[in-house]
């Protein structure tokens, strides 16, 4: 079963019942995997929401299983910050963005749109386009994040001894 992320807490992508309404409808066919972080207010609120009531939904609160929740999603659906982003980018991991705050997370979305690791959620429509595409076009998908992957792979020891040059 595909698995999406969605990750935004308090700072706007949670705030909006509109996106997540819509994603609940395929909720049936898709596993949702929903992190308020330390917003337990919002955590609350989801699942107290008969749409989020679901075997497929998972509302989690503050985790440190992000690196493992990011390996088993499909795609991520999150504020356009540049660390999310980055290990995002690093899993090969596609990502819709939403309400980015002005300045630098609207020049996230810019580099990530540009160089092809994610898009903005610009209607709901989008987000329909992109749950049909992990039921029809899974395999596509799964084969283009491999070879995303495949581009940020690195030897620890490479980096270990690049930390140790740069140090010195």
């Amino acid at each position: 079963m595909p698995t999406v992320l969605i990750m935004g807490g308090g700072w706007g992508l949670l705030k909006n019942d509109e996106v997540l309404e819509r994603l609940s409808t395929w909720r049936e066919h898709i596993q949702l995997i929903i992190c308020c972080g330390s917003n337990e207010k919002a955590r609350q609120r989801l699942l107290e929401g008969p749409a989020f009531r679901h075997p497929n939904v998972h509302v989690l609160g503050f985790t440190k299983e992000i690196d493992k929740l990011m390996d088993v999603a499909d795609l991520l659906i999150t504020k356009p910050g540049g660390i999310t982003c980055t290990e995002g980018m690093a899993k090969g991991l596609p990502m819709l963005f939403y309400n980015p705050i002005p300045g630098q997370e609207e020049e996230n979305i810019q580099y990530f749109t540009e160089h092809g690791y994610g898009q903005q959620i610009t209607s709901l429509d989008m987000i329909d386009r992109w749950m049909e595409a992990l039921l029809t076009r899974y395999p596509e998908l799964a084969s283009r994040r491999r070879t995303i992957q495949h581009r940020f792979q690195s030897n620890p020891l490479d980096c270990s001894q690049a930390i140790m040059q740069y140090l010195q």
